[in-house]
């Protein structure tokens, strides 16, 4: 029998599991080792190149003012190995471009949708607030009164969450959307606004490499002897603290950081789970979120010509959100040519149908005025898209629904008998931004390290 043991196995290679090996590796911690079952490190955040072009998988930003995690990923000092931005973005909704946040940047909507705004907030201000909600849509209503919800926070978030409101909770939700006082909101509706509100008014994001570069310079401070790529776990044996690998390979641990979807690390310990409890973790719940990745011939024109990323409120195009890679780095896209993101959400409530989503994108970047008809056709044919590439990702999102919260804590509680540390957004099935993501690898080195030391 092929078996080795080793203090901490961590299973996974993204952003929180390199994390994890980071913060083992600069301690002085060296029984441990990494298993990732692609061929590359990264995960979902990693850059995936075509044609001249490169993206993202997913629009990917880093929005954090904490300078230990600036100085860990390069990017805390001038020259560094990221670019900070003063976001550029914007709504598209009625017909009409507004400034992000809608809640603050309503001048030039329509007097009736402005007016509705305003006179729902004041009625929101002045009823019982958000404690007697039940759900993310009562909350939504609660916050931002019903001019607000049904422009804007409804229509928008059915699109992102492809899910009902109503079975969604609101736990994750204050610290993600930032909520007007009434005078910001009269103030947007005057005048346009140059003041930048909420937590993603300034990000950094890499000068080269697109967001992979993330994950490479995490991976690059770990011995290359630590990381088993092209590694797959077949199966956990918890009361053995044993990985099963499936080339055969048996290792045993004192403890396991896994990074790994929740409901599949529970499938992989298999009979170990009590079955109430296996039944719970595969009830988590996600979506589906598609990209549709173009390159074109020449600048972009207009808000998009100099655009982070833009949010489509409506059902006006299929995609709820367009980002312009080559407007975070030149590196994106070959010389004289632009980028463009779209992303678009699914899920069992909302289906789509894979087999149109370019042509539905390109069409709907018409409608919305980002491109001319000629400018969506091949470049072979007198258009500019010299590159366009549907992708797939699952789990995306993940969804806050009721049964959540109690169900990853009831996981959580017991993979600890197992001595088993679930991290990031998918083995804590929460809503994270990179920034939290990578600090919760290094709680999961630390937390293992005070087993181990």
């Amino acid at each position: 029998m092929n078996e080795t043991s080793t203090p901490v196995i961590i299973v996974g290679a993204g952003l929180c599991g390199l994390s994890a090996a980071y913060h083992l590796e600069a301690a002085g911690f060296k029984g441990y080792t990494m298993l990732e079952r692609q061929p590359a490190a990264g995960g979902l955040a990693s850059t995936d190149s075509g044609g001249g072009f490169s993206f993202d998988r997913c629009i990917h930003l880093l929005f954090t003012r904490d300078q230990y995690l600036l100085n860990l990923l390069g990017g805390g000092r001038e020259g560094g190995g990221l670019k900070k931005f003063s976001r550029r973005s914007y709504c598209y909704t009625a017909g009409t471009y507004t400034g992000f946040p809608y809640q603050q940047h309503n001048y030039g909507l329509p007097l009736r949708v402005i007016l509705g705004n305003i006179l729902g907030l004041v009625r929101a201000r002045l009823g019982a607030g958000a404690k007697n909600a039940k759900n993310y849509e009562e909350w939504i209503y609660a916050a931002f009164g019903s001019g607000i919800a049904e422009n804007c926070m409804l229509p928008y978030s059915r699109r992102l969450w492809a899910w009902d409101l109503k079975d969604m909770s609101f736990d994750w939700a204050e610290g993600h959307m930032p909520v007007p006082t009434v005078r910001d909101t009269v103030l947007g509706a005057l005048l346009p606004r140059k003041k930048r509100f909420g937590q993603t008014s300034e990000f950094w994001y890499p000068r080269t490499g697109g967001i992979g570069s993330l994950a490479t310079s995490l991976l690059e401070k770990i011995p290359a002897a630590k990381v088993s790529l092209n590694a797959s776990v077949k199966a956990v044996n918890g009361p053995a603290r044993e990985v099963i690998m499936a080339d055969g390979r048996r290792l045993r641990y004192e403890t396991l950081i896994s990074t790994m979807p929740l409901p599949e690390l529970i499938k992989l310990l298999g009979a170990d789970v009590p079955e109430p409890l296996r039944v719970r973790a595969a009830g988590l719940k996600y979506n589906t979120v598609h990209t549709v990745n173009l390159g074109l011939e020449g600048r972009l024109s207009g808000l998009a010509g100099s655009a982070h990323w833009i949010y489509f409120l409506d059902d006006a195009a299929v995609f709820h959100r367009l980002g312009f890679p080559c407007n975070f780095s030149k590196w994106l896209a070959p010389e004289g040519c632009c980028s463009i993101q779209a992303e678009i959400s699914e899920s069992e409530r909302l289906p789509r149908n894979k087999e149109t989503l370019i042509a539905d994108t390109l069409r709907d970047l018409v409608k919305t005025g980002i491109l001319g008809e000629k400018d969506i056709l091949p470049a072979s044919e007198g258009g500019r898209v010299r590159y366009a590439k549907l992708s797939t990702y699952a789990p995306a999102y993940v969804i806050c629904d009721h049964a959540r919260a109690e169900t990853v804590a009831a996981l959580k509680e017991f993979l600890g008998k197992y001595d088993i540390e679930t991290r990031g957004r998918f083995g804590e099935w929460e809503y994270l931004n990179m920034d939290r993501v990578i600090m919760r690898g290094k709680d999961a080195a630390e937390a293992a390290m005070r087993k181990n030391i």
